[in-house]
């Protein structure tokens, strides 16, 4: 089958700063080969560098090197091509002294026959509609902190009949729909989709843009040389019978020969072949066998390139298999739904390493992974987080440990200094003690005073700005590494004797005596513990990710349901509170909070979703819910943020 390729192009928006254009070709030998066609869309966002001038080598370099070896492998043509581009964009940046690579948008590509292969850079994006579905295939293909190369991976895939390509210099879908976008190339000519496309973005676009897009078509027959166009040569002899006998055996091969010769300026020396004599034809039948044994071995590779393609096609078709299967089963059985998108995921980046249709497989892992998103629930929030305190100006070199409620308020605290924050303004930093480094503090609600913990394993009381240490019956207090507050009672978290120590309040900054909490059958070991949370019972956080429950000094029996299919040995913190119904766990490696939901009936907790936090500047390093305005109260290393919920 062979397929006719119709383009059409627009420029859409106001003029720009920098240059934009777009460019296409097509090359046909004239003998009924493959039709090859080479395109280019391309910003440069600076008006400092002759665009105009570079546009028109980075496409002339695409055509010469790409034309160069038709018997090549289109993909090494390709990529051949794209590296002299590189080359000509770097010695353009040297000459300018002007570094403007990161400010390129462009798509660059070729069609020969069925296959697509496409190279980018920046904001530009290639989509795909097929079946009246839009899907982007140029994703991956660009690493931005790459400022040296323009063009560094390319993506590859096979058109058919009634697929439409589009390109443009900055993405499509952040103006209209993917549904939208497919609607308007499935339903009309190309040339009316471009013009719809152009009106409905005319208004929108400031910075111009170049919108490039081809339409795969059916040819309804293929043009062939006809034997009755070639014409016959005649035959120019000597008057030796074996000369005579070897021109006429060579006689119409030559003619073909020549008939392509008259087609190809660059072959006129064929013309010159009918007046050699037997000594020159044997010295080109040589020539010809020399040729066509590297033809063949041309073909050779090309089937052994072909088949590597059919292998990784085939290995597509199973991963996209399983990942309709994932999302049949992750309704009512997550772990095999998991388990098959593993299998996907394997057999995706098999393919992306090698080099082969890597547009198909990026698009695929992204599926993939937007699969488990789903099937564990995942929300990525960015705007909705809101940032109530940037901390950077107030702390210098300091970094927040942690943040805790304090009567309306909330208390910001580094190692050494307390910053009451009311609504949005922090106030000026209380100093807890200048010897003391502060590693966790939790909050009285009667009496309203928060105790910080030390790293020397000491308590400091924090009330209106002042800070005094408490003490104890048993003079110092027990190791630990986190402390909690629930009644009058202190608890303390000791991984190094596996214990959590209960003091209780006996007076203003004083203590009794430290109490095990954990009996001595209390079935549990803490020397894993990184943190815990109380609501009546205690819930422990362990350095793999699991949660124990404990009550009454010993563990209790409980279940946690639908677990995250994530890594969650990252975390660092857990949170609840008697008036909170759900478990947060907090998770700086991913950038997450994990949320459980606790039985009515039972211990039992069940996994509900997880915060992808991706709008916070930093790593997430405390949290707590503040029931009254709705909100999580959140804090990294240098500021405060709210997020509802």
């Amino acid at each position: 089958m062979i397929l006719q390729i119709q383009q059409q192009s627009a420029l859409i928006g106001r003029k720009p700063a920098g240059f934009t254009e777009h460019y296409y070709t097509e090359w046909d030998d004239g003998l009924g080969k493959d039709r090859i066609s080479l395109f280019m869309v391309m910003t440069i966002g600076s008006s400092q560098v002759p665009g105009e001038e570079i546009g028109k080598e980075a496409f002339q370099l695409l055509q010469d090197h790409f034309l160069n070896d038709l018997d090549g492998d289109p993909y090494d043509r390709f990529e051949a091509s794209l590296r002299e581009i590189n080359l000509m964009f770097n010695e353009q940046e040297k000459n300018l002294g002007v570094k403007f690579i990161p400010n390129i948008n462009v798509v660059c590509g070729v069609i020969q026959k069925d296959m697509l292969f496409l190279s980018k850079r920046g904001d530009s994006q290639g989509y795909l509609v097929r079946q009246r579905h839009v899907s982007s295939i140029t994703d991956g293909l660009s690493d931005e902190k790459n400022t040296e190369d323009v063009f560094q991976n390319i993506a590859s895939g096979v058109l058919e009949v009634n697929d439409s390509v589009i390109l443009s210099t900055s993405g499509l879908v952040q103006y209209v729909t993917p549904s939208d976008l497919a609607k308007i190339f499935s339903e009309q000519p190309l040339l009316e989709a471009i013009k719809e496309l152009s009106d409905l973005l005319g208004s929108d676009i400031e910075e111009q843009m170049v919108v490039q897009s081809f339409e795969i078509l059916e040819k309804s027959h293929e043009q062939k040389l006809e034997e009755s166009e070639i014409k016959k040569e005649k035959s120019f002899v000597s008057d030796e019978m074996e000369e005579e006998a070897e021109i006429k055996k060579f006689a119409k091969p030559l003619s073909i020969l020549r008939e392509w010769s008259a087609r190809q300026d660059r072959l006129r020396f064929l013309e010159h072949i009918r007046t050699w004599g037997r000594d020159k034809i044997l010295i080109g039948i040589a020539v010809v066998v020399v040729v066509l044994g590297v033809g063949i071995g041309y073909a050779v590779i090309g089937g052994g390139k072909q088949k590597q393609l059919e292998a990784a096609q085939n290995k597509l078709d199973v991963a996209e298999d399983n990942l309709v299967q994932a999302e049949t089963k992750g309704a009512f059985d997550k772990v095999t739904a998991s388990n098959l998108l593993d299998d996907a995921e394997d057999l995706a980046v098999e393919v992306l390493n090698s080099g082969i249709l890597r547009g198909e497989a990026s698009q695929l892992l992204d599926q993939i992974d937007e699969q488990r998103d789903y099937l564990d629930n995942i929300v990525r929030v960015d705007d909705e987080l809101v940032k109530i305190v940037d901390f950077k100006p107030l702390i210098g070199s300091e970094e927040i440990v942690g943040v805790v409620p304090y009567q309306d308020r909330r208390v910001v605290y580094t190692p050494t200094t307390a910053f009451q924050v009311l609504i949005d303004q922090a106030e000026d930093p209380d100093l807890v003690d200048g010897g003391e480094q502060i590693i966790d503090a939790a909050y009285f609600e009667d009496p309203q005073a928060i105790a910080f913990l030390t790293s020397a394993g000491k308590v400091i009381e924090y009330d209106e700005g002042n800070s005094q240490f408490a003490d104890t019956s048993d003079v110092d207090f027990k190791n630990s590494v986190e402390i909690l507050t629930y009644s009058n009672r202190i608890y303390l978290l000791d991984p190094g004797e596996g214990q959590i120590w209960k003091y209780t309040r006996t007076r203003a900054s004083g203590y009794g005596s430290a109490a095990p909490y954990l009996e001595e059958d209390a079935d549990v070991d803490l020397t894993g513990a990184v943190s815990m949370a109380i609501d009546g019972s205690i819930w422990i956080l362990n350095d793999d990710g699991s949660i124990d429950q404990l009550l009454k000094g010993v563990r209790e029996q409980f279940e946690v349901h639908d677990t995250p299919l994530v890594d969650t040995s990252g975390s660092t913190k857990i949170y609840t509170d008697i008036e909170v119904p759900q478990v947060y766990v907090i998770d700086p490696v991913r950038n997450a909070i994990y949320i459980y939901n606790k039985a009515a009936k039972s211990s039992d907790l069940t996994y509900s979703s997880q915060y992808i936090l991706d709008g916070l500047d930093g790593a997430i390093v405390d949290m707590y819910v503040d029931k009254d305005e709705d909100v999580l109260v959140i804090v990294t290393a240098d500021a405060l943020y709210e997020l509802k919920f």
